[in-house]
């Protein structure tokens, strides 16, 4: 059955931005469905009309948070975090008053970034689905023509490779697409020696599973180790290794919120379950991924206010 190994710090996801250049064809909104997709008719010269995380909710929304939940990690997403104007600042406030920081990023940003940022990150996790630019370019669909997906391929690369010799803990998350693009991906993070974590592609979740299963089954892997935290309330992770090469896969437990998932009408279309609480970046709380009502989204406040709910978020975090 393998190793069990259960982390005990809670990580509190910020959406810093909704914006990203990128437009994968498996990206699912996460609650983000207006901003994002009028983010999709814009240029990135139009990024200043995006909202972005601000500094002063680090105060105001993040450390309110902390006290009542005892959160540790703060996990910085998007979009890509990278676009927001003011990330650097957000991280050295964010360094502060927390345990750690991570970020997840597409790894498509200048070279500099890195070194305003060094020794900042606890943890970079890259999202590469693909080493080939061509592959690239087809994840993209057509907003991108073949100079722009060679162009940002590379990158890509690029960062994750400076970002591992300048010494920061580096991570690799790859949406399982097709069987080949998967062992390419695989083979890419173990030449780098770091981890690959394979996550569903949840418009097509079946697939997914059926390619991981073939891998694992084929490449005559075993389950060496069960991670199970508190970062997310729903998922946890199995390391597979056959000796020579060693990944993770993301994988879910029905957790619910009675409160917010009892009478819920999209309740069997549920793809993450209870995945943790993230803050968005007009600084409310979102405690779902798939709705948007006054008992998923809401100010710090209200949700703090709210006790039997509250309750139940730090019941789920520590199940």
């Amino acid at each position: 059955m393998g190793e069990l190994i259960i982390a005990q710090d809670i990580e509190l996801r910020v959406l810093v931005t909704a914006i990203c250049q990128l437009r994968c064809v498996f990206f699912h909104n996460e609650g983000q469905a207006g901003e994002q997709n009028t983010w999709r008719k814009r240029k990135l010269a139009d990024v200043s009309q995006v909202s972005h995380f601000r500094l002063e909710l680090v105060e105001e929304v993040l450390l309110p948070l902390k006290n009542r939940l005892n959160v540790a990690q703060i996990h910085l997403t998007g979009g890509e975090p990278t676009l927001n104007p003011f990330l650097v600042e957000i991280v050295e406030r964010c360094r502060a008053h927390f345990k750690s920081v991570k970020m997840t990023t597409n790894g498509i940003f200048p070279p500099n970034f890195l070194e305003k940022l060094q020794g900042s990150f606890s943890l970079i996790v890259f999202s590469l689905h693909s080493t080939s630019w061509e592959k690239f370019h087809y994840i993209q669909g057509v907003h991108l023509n073949c100079r722009q997906a060679k162009m940002y391929s590379q990158q890509q690369q690029e960062n994750i490779r400076l970002a591992i010799d300048r010494g920061i803990p580096v991570k690799i998350n790859s949406v399982v697409l097709e069987k080949e693009t998967t062992l390419e991906n695989i083979e890419f993070a173990q030449k780098l020696g770091v981890e690959i974590r394979l996550l569903k592609d949840l418009t097509n979740p079946r697939l997914s599973s059926q390619i991981v299963q073939d891998i694992i089954r084929k490449g005559g892997f075993r389950l060496e180790q069960t991670q199970v935290g508190t970062a997310d309330s729903s998922a946890y992770r199995e390391v597979y290794s056959n000796g020579i090469t060693r990944f993770t896969v993301k994988r879910f437990q029905e957790i619910y919120l009675n409160e917010m998932c009892y009478h819920c009408q999209i309740i069997d279309q549920c793809k993450e379950y209870f995945y943790g609480i993230r803050v968005e970046s007009d600084g409310k709380v979102r405690l779902c991924m798939q709705r948007d009502d006054l008992m998923t989204l809401m100010s710090v406040n209200d949700f703090l206010s709210i006790s039997p709910l509250c309750n139940a978020v730090e019941k789920a975090y520590f199940h």
